[in-house]
């Protein structure tokens, strides 16, 4: 979707950019088409504004700073940015290990009732989890330039909305998506998981790291909800009962209900499948402090040319507005569905990102 600044002229390009593993849904493209053709401009243009690319345009300073830091600062980050891969394919294999003496020796230490072996591997494992998070925040401290995330507590409040104070540690969070970089940053952050296509299970390297950090895997057009829901509710439940040795202890689930990446500048409507379990969530506010010369998000540029800016950025600060645990009351004449529907509409998530606009999201009712 292109169209210029002054919004007076719009382009819409239908383009499937899936791979030969996926058919193109012929009859989808022709609804939408049917759907686009039917929308006034002003629509269209509500519709698209959060996958504008709206970055500052090259300026000679610009241009001279990305020539310095392309020969003095860019080889540094690349050769660095090697060196933590292989640190992190090693440690996740290592924890992939301990789940497979867990799994293993399970049912032989119940009936020896020693269990042992697995206290000792749940142990270590969530030792190498705290050297990959660590390892993860060095990372992008010195490949990426994130040199500060700051984390600011949110007390935006809704009437229909209930904080829930008295959890240890929030089992779901919900965020706006802007790229691949602050999933990094919520990962050294929070030591979370995500969800996230099975084709990221074939990724050297990061296959491996999202395997041991307990990823949940979803194929194309599958539904996810169940899924989720049952990760969550297993997450919940362990984080209420606070098990320190528990070998199913799964870490906090971050989920981004738009379902897809845009510029910071606006927000879609949230899916309804991180609210199913109507589990409280912690809605998190994303921003990248430092976007003077360029927006680090990631909406429809090529992932080279994104990664190429990125690493040639003296720096990428994020800012992460944080909220309590929040949930809704249960209406039992609801049903599953609008219950998950008017929860996600009910989380103050554009409010907290755009305090300054009437509706933060582009299509948020």
């Amino acid at each position: 979707v292109m169209y210029h600044r002054d919004r007076s002229v719009v382009y819409l390009v239908l383009w499937n950019g899936r791979t030969n593993r996926d058919k193109c849904d012929v009859e989808s493209v022709k609804r939408r088409s049917k759907h686009l053709m039917m929308s006034t401009r002003d629509d269209i243009i509500r519709l698209y504004a959060p996958f504008i690319r709206d970055s500052p345009p090259w300026s000679l300073s610009e241009v001279i700073k990305t020539l310095f830091t392309s020969t003095l600062l860019l080889p540094t980050r690349m050769l660095t940015l090697g060196l933590f891969l292989v640190l992190l394919f090693l440690f996740s294999s290592l924890s992939l290990f301990c789940d497979y003496i867990t799994d293993t020796h399970t049912l032989v230490a119940q009936e020896a009732k020693m269990p042992f072996v697995i206290i000792m591997a749940t142990l270590l494992k969530k030792g190498i989890h705290v050297c990959i998070r660590l390892l993860i925040r060095a990372g992008i401290f010195i490949s990426f330039g994130v040199l500060s995330i700051r984390t600011i507590s949110s007390r935006h409040s809704i009437d229909e909305v209930e904080v829930v104070p008295d959890m240890p540690r929030p089992a779901l969070y919900v965020a706006n998506h802007l790229g691949w970089l602050e999933i990094l940053v919520l990962l050294s952050q929070f030591g979370c998981t995500f969800v996230a296509h099975k084709y990221i299970k074939d990724i050297p390297c990061v296959g491996s790291v999202a395997r041991a950090l307990g990823v949940v895997f979803v194929g194309q057009g599958e539904s996810s909800s169940e899924t989720v829901k049952q990760r969550i509710l297993e997450t919940y439940d362990c984080i209420i009962k606070n098990c320190p040795t528990c070998r199913k202890c799964y870490p906090p689930v971050v989920i981004f209900p738009e379902g897809t990446t845009t510029n910071g500048l606006g927000m879609l409507t949230f899916r309804t499948g991180a609210f199913v379990s109507s589990v409280p969530v912690s809605p998190v506010c994303l921003r990248f402090a430092s976007s003077q010369h360029f927006n680090a998000s990631w909406e429809t540029i090529l992932f080279s040319h994104h990664l190429l800016r990125t690493m040639t950025q003296v720096h990428n600060n994020m800012q992460l507005i944080l909220m309590p645990p929040i949930k809704v009351a249960k209406d039992p004449s609801r049903e599953e569905a609008r219950q998950a529907r008017y929860f996600a509409d009910m989380v103050p998530l554009p409010a907290i990102c755009f305090p300054d606009t009437c509706s933060g999201s582009a299509d948020h009712e």
